[in-house]
């Protein structure tokens, strides 16, 4: 699973496929600058130490219903993980991952709160691909309850991070 030494991993991981759970694209399908929020957040999770993993996935496995986990995956290089989960349409992106981080007792990318980051994909083997709901394809734009409109923390300055500029 792990490359061997002397592997340019950043360079690997730049040929996976990326994912976004925050927002929807602009028009032309560029992130950069994008101001509409999905009904879900991405929640990358770092550098876990080996032997605390197994523990915190089934701490998350157990609060899905009250997170709404739709996604749970190990991260490219196996050490974090990423989590995608229902947006809270009354909260910003950054409160939804505060609010999740709480709820989980984990800390989350603090450089990872912008709608627009992207998550480097994984495999689908069970290793990797640790739980999915078929809700997670179903992301269209976030619609506030009683005509009001998501909050979407977008005030703040957007632009597209990678990982690599993390």
């Amino acid at each position: 699973r792990f490359p061997q030494a002397g592997t340019d991993v950043d360079k690997l991981k730049r040929s996976l496929l990326q994912f976004n759970y925050s927002c929807l694209p602009n028009e032309d399908g560029s992130l950069k600058g994008a101001t509409r929020v999905g009904n879900s957040v991405g929640m990358d999770i770092d550098h876990i130490p080996a032997e605390e993993m197994k523990p915190l996935i089934e701490r998350i496995l157990a609060a899905k219903d009250e997170l709404g986990l739709l996604l749970l995956e190990k991260s490219a290089r196996g050490e974090g993980l990423h989590a995608a989960f229902k947006r809270h349409l009354d909260m910003s992106n950054e409160e939804n991952l505060r609010w999740a981080s709480d709820l989980l007792g984990v800390e989350y990318d603090k450089g990872a709160k912008d709608i627009t980051r992207v998550f480097f994909a994984t495999t689908a083997s069970a290793e990797d691909l640790l739980f999915l709901d078929d809700a997670i394809f179903d992301n269209n734009e976030a619609e506030a309850n009683e005509g009001g409109k998501a909050k979407t923390g977008v005030e703040e300055k957007t632009q597209v991070k990678t990982e690599e500029e993390t």
